[in-house]
């Protein structure tokens, strides 16, 4: 909706730049988005915030679907360093400390960053189910698939040599079916 918008208005170009995103991080009281500039002393209702492992799940996943969209030109993480959200928590200056996202980040940009989309992978059979094909600098076909919701076993069209988990560890897989969670995972087809 937003990059139509764009196209309607005459004064800029056609492209989307998503210049800030980010998730606050449960527990960071005032520092966080969702608590600033006060904590309120009442029950939050639909608290927004998400443990660590979650924003690492979620930032990897936003990050794909808009680039994978088409429409997305940019993505700009805002305050990559903050403590109630980002990769760093800077809470003690003298001791930042790398949350799970940081190495997950790492790893995207590693296995995915030269990468260009290709395709989404069963998206006629769930809604829920995004499995992400993409095809690397040096011709190498790499999958990015989860599932909103409960896991689940998909049947790929396809069998696998590998999957690396969201932080990077690597299993053999040699098939084609795969169990899919929230967290983002590697697949790397044959």
């Amino acid at each position: 909706m937003a990059r139509a918008m764009a196209r309607r208005y005459s004064a800029c170009d056609d492209k989307l730049i998503i210049s800030e995103v980010n998730w606050p991080i449960l527990g960071t009281g005032v520092y966080s988005p969702v608590g600033a500039p006060y904590e309120s002393t009442g029950v939050r209702h639909n608290d927004p915030s998400v443990s660590e492992e979650d924003y690492a799940s979620f930032m990897i996943r936003y990050v794909a679907i808009a680039i994978s969209s088409g429409m997305v030109e940019r993505v700009y993480w805002w305050r990559m360093i903050a403590h109630g959200f980002g990769l760093v928590d800077d809470i003690d200056l003298s001791d930042l400390r790398k949350r799970p996202a940081y190495d997950v980040f790492k790893t995207f940009m590693e296995i995915l960053g030269d990468s260009v989309f290709i395709e989404r992978i069963l998206a006629d059979q769930a809604d829920n189910v995004y499995v992400f094909k993409y095809k690397t600098a040096d011709d190498q076909n790499i999958c990015l698939a989860w599932v909103n919701g409960d896991d689940i076993e998909v049947e790929l069209p396809f069998a696998c040599s590998a999957l690396r988990t969201l932080t990077g560890t690597a299993t053999e897989m040699g098939g084609n079916k795969v169990l899919l969670t929230g967290a983002p995972q590697y697949l790397f087809p044959l």
